[in-house]
């Protein structure tokens, strides 16, 4: 990468705004600025520090999230669609609300938790993904 040109600072005068008066009892000044020319110097890029590192991949559990509802009963129908695939209710309380997450897992590979996916999206249930937890 190189640096952008830099060449010779130039002054030019402009008019006041369209409305603006001048002040008749003030002089004009005008500044002088003095034209500094610049050479481009040529450096070499900065380089960022590399490192890599390779490590096992450590996926988590995978798992397929079908909704979660504010109230049981509409948990149980979600759960009931998809009873066959072991779908379960997990019940999740924070301070003054209460939910139900509707999931089906721990998968141990994802070719398998895609089948799962792509079973609930054929069921009817359009919000269902899969979640790494």
């Amino acid at each position: 990468m190189t640096a952008a040109p830099r060449g010779d600072v130039e002054v030019a005068e402009l008019p006041p705004p369209p409305g603006v008066r001048e002040a008749s009892h003030r002089t004009r000044q005008t500044a002088t600025v003095a034209v500094v020319a610049r050479t481009v110097i040529d450096a070499p890029p900065m380089r960022l520090p590399e490192a890599i590192t390779q490590t096992v991949p450590h996926p988590g559990r995978l798992m397929v999230h079908l909704d979660t509802f504010e109230t049981y009963q509409y948990a149980a129908v979600q759960r009931a669609r998809m009873g066959r695939a072991g779908a379960e209710i997990v019940s999740t309380a924070n301070r003054r609300t209460h939910s139900f997450r509707v999931e089906i897992g721990p998968f141990s590979d994802v070719a398998h938790a895609d089948a799962v996916l792509e079973q609930a999206l054929a069921s009817g249930i359009p919000d269902a993904r899969i979640v790494v937890d």
